[in-house]
């Protein structure tokens, strides 16, 4: 009978222990599953004493110096982890905390928070962590702390000397927190004054800066004397690792990320570049008084409108598109001069009115010699009127003569001034013939 009440009790305590959870990476101080223990604990996944008689890290604080407290793992700042929790009941879940202690247990600095889902399942649930990047090189106690979400209001926690290392070839990026400012660990549920409220997930009063929320968590801060919420709260700026072993945590579980980019576009301002006069042909050529410059535009009939007055030389301005006319420009007889004759020096623009592409007088007479080669054009070509420079005397109204670069012909005008009158195709050149006093395009 003895022996049957025994071996009821021994498999009662048994099933009460494989009920709760426990930390098995890192292996706990004292805990079956480290291999430097030789004084175990077997009661690792009861929670701590509600009076806080056996906190923190249900004592196992008391081995740290002696061969029971070596470092049972070694980690690199600024590189991730994981931690992995393991028991029979998970209780619904909760919130859990991972932390840090250089001081070998007096103060614990918050690494990672999870609020709801923690545990997520029975059986083995890894999560993972980042070491911060400033932690500083040394032995330190790494502690899982874990708050329930069903059950009696229990604090659970389990704690393992490790070894942080330095990397010095590791290019060390800018922190959330320092470490030094990072949030103690939130205790509650041992005697501290401080509670936590069943059926909800506990919301850590200073999680610090990376924080994973569960889908769906039911969230509630606790009661009592407890740690008071940071100034104006702690905002998450890191992301928070997610369970390994059980269904990946959601994307409504992150902690909040960091500032996005704007997207690109396409509506970058541009400079308009400023846009090149369109060649054309249609401008006249203004030849030096020496020496005429030679040209190809084709001569043009000159616009009805008023010819734009000039101080010596008469222009006859250009219609934008000449009309085809058969009527060609006449040289009124020298004998009937319009008005005073201005001097050759300063010939008046006010003495030549051309309407349609006649000269005064509508005399219907051939502006173009006659040519036995290619035929200059039909139109005179309204160019600026110039002084030869080998012919600078007074002209003969109604004469004609080749330009002196022979490159076009050019008659005299009412003005007593030569005039451009046509321009000879390319190839060929102006010749005079005296014989019929004639310019000829040869």
């Amino acid at each position: 009978m003895k022996s049957f009440s025994y071996a009821f009790a021994v498999l009662s305590a048994a099933s009460f222990a494989a009920g709760h959870m426990q930390m098995k990476y890192p292996p706990p101080l004292r805990s079956g599953f480290n291999k430097f223990t030789t004084n175990q604990d077997y009661d690792m996944t009861s929670p701590l004493d509600p009076r806080g008689s056996n906190f923190p890290c249900r004592g196992g604080l008391k081995v740290i110096d002696s061969p029971q407290g070596q470092p049972v793992d070694e980690w690199t700042a600024g590189l991730q982890y994981n931690f992995t929790v393991t028991g029979g009941a998970y209780h619904k879940g909760g919130s859990c905390q991972a932390s840090l202690s250089y001081d070998k247990g007096s103060t614990f600095k918050v690494i990672s928070s999870m609020e709801g889902g923690c545990p997520l399942t029975p059986g083995d649930t890894s999560y993972k962590f980042k070491v911060p990047e400033d932690a500083p090189a040394g032995d330190c106690v790494f502690s899982w702390s874990w708050f329930n979400f069903e059950g009696n209001r229990e604090m659970y926690q389990n704690c393992a000397v490790v070894t942080i290392k330095v990397d010095p070839r590791r290019k060390k990026r800018g922190t959330a927190m320092a470490m030094s400012q990072r949030p103690d660990m939130f205790v509650a549920n041992v005697g501290n004054g401080c509670s936590t409220t069943e059926g909800t997930d506990l919301k850590f009063p200073q999680p610090g800066p990376v924080v994973t929320i569960e889908k769906g968590a039911k969230l509630k801060g606790p009661v009592g004397n407890c740690q008071k919420p940071a100034p104006g709260g702690d905002n998450p700026t890191e992301p928070a690792p997610s369970a390994s072993s059980a269904p990946a945590p959601t994307s409504d579980r992150p902690t909040v990320p960091s500032p996005s980019k704007p997207a690109p576009t396409n509506d970058k301002p541009t400079v308009p570049s400023p846009s090149k006069p369109a060649p054309t042909n249609d401008k006249p050529t203004v030849p030096s008084p020496s020496k005429p410059a030679p040209t190809n535009d084709k001569p043009t009939v000159p616009s009805p409108s008023k010819p734009a007055p000039t101080n010596d030389k008469p222009t006859v301005p250009s219609p934008s598109k000449p009309a085809p006319t058969n009527d060609k420009p006449s040289i009124p007889s020298p004998s009937a001069p319009s008005k005073p004759t201005p001097t050759p020096s300063k010939p008046s623009p006010s003495k030549i009115s051309c309407t349609g592409g006649k000269f005064p007088g509508d005399q219907n007479k051939p502006a173009q010699p006659p040519s036995t080669g290619a035929e200059p054009p039909v139109q005179p070509e309204p160019t600026s009127t110039s002084t030869p420079g080998d012919n600078n005397d007074v002209c003969t109204p109604g004469a004609y003569a080749c330009t002196p670069d022979n490159s076009a012909w050019q008659i005299c005008v009412v003005t007593q001034v030569w005039i451009r009158a046509g321009s000879c195709p390319e190839g060929t050149s102006c010749q005079f013939d005296e014989s019929t006093n004639t310019p000829r395009c040869r």
